[in-house]
């Protein structure tokens, strides 16, 4: 029988003793509500597959791809991530308290408003990705690439973000009161009405950041860097030409001859 076969007979109840679907082709399976709790699929391939709504509590995932896959309102709280694949994977209002996403690959993924409340995605990569109105607090995001990431809204209260990459990332509105992001870079990021109250931004790259109602009340900045580049518009000789230079902070421009 094959994979899917056997997964599916699983669903009705066939008995096939202990399921084992570790390495199992599922590519593109149609798997909506389904309850999977504590499956082992690990390094199965579950890409394009449709599991919304589906119960993955605590199933060991480990290492599999769910390329494209749609996990929206699917449940895998506890479930073990590590290593898997869930570069544009759908996962809006995905519940995923307390799981385990280390160095797993989340590639310009839809959170839109996914629970993700004290998950581990430690050296995590989740550049591009959409994470409005997410709910991370106490996750753990150490060392995780976050780079060009919609955060906006985002709830990341006491959230650990140690040397994480947030570069060019939207963080408008979100909350990061008491959160450590020591040595976080935040180069190019919007923070717009971001919160930080009692953070630790102890070292954190701030240039070039738009800073607009952020709150920094009681935050440790010490060590942190804040430096804006500026437009100097020069009228050249040609009056049919215009020059702009970007001017880093505290740079001097001496006798400068642009001949046009």
């Amino acid at each position: 029988m094959s994979d899917k076969g056997k997964i599916l007979e699983y669903l009705r109840g066939g008995s096939f003793g202990e399921l084992n679907l570790c390495w199992a082709d599922l590519k593109g399976i149609y798997l909506y509500k389904a309850n999977l709790s504590g499956i082992d699929l690990s390094f199965a391939d579950l890409s394009g597959a449709n599991l919304f709504g589906a119960n993955l509590k605590n199933a060991n995932l480990k290492g599999t791809n769910f390329s494209g896959a749609e996990l929206s309102k699917a449940d895998l709280s506890g479930a073990d991530l590590s290593g898997a694949d869930l570069s544009q994977a759908a996962m809006q209002k995905t519940k995923l308290l307390s799981a385990k996403l280390v160095d797993a690959k989340l590639v310009k993924a839809n959170l839109k408003q996914a629970n993700m409340a004290d998950a581990n995605l430690l050296y995590s990569n989740l550049s591009g990705a959409v994470l409005i109105g997410a709910n991370l607090p106490y996750a753990d995001l150490c060392y995780a690439d976050l780079s060009d990431v919609d955060l906006s809204s985002a709830n990341l209260v006491f959230a650990h973000l140690c040397e994480v990459k947030l570069i060019g990332s939207n963080l408008s509105g979100a909350d990061f009161s008491r959160a450590d992001m020591t040595e976080a870079n935040l180069l190019n990021a919007n923070l717009t009405e971001t919160d930080f109250s009692d953070a630790n931004l102890s070292m954190a790259n701030l240039d070039n950041t738009i800073i607009a109602k952020t709150k920094f009340k009681n935050a440790n900045l010490k060590g942190s860097t804040r430096r804006e580049r500026e437009v100097i518009s020069i009228k050249p000789r040609n009056e049919h030409r215009h020059y702009s230079i970007i001017k880093p902070a505290g740079a001097t421009y001496i006798r400068m001859n642009l001949i046009g």
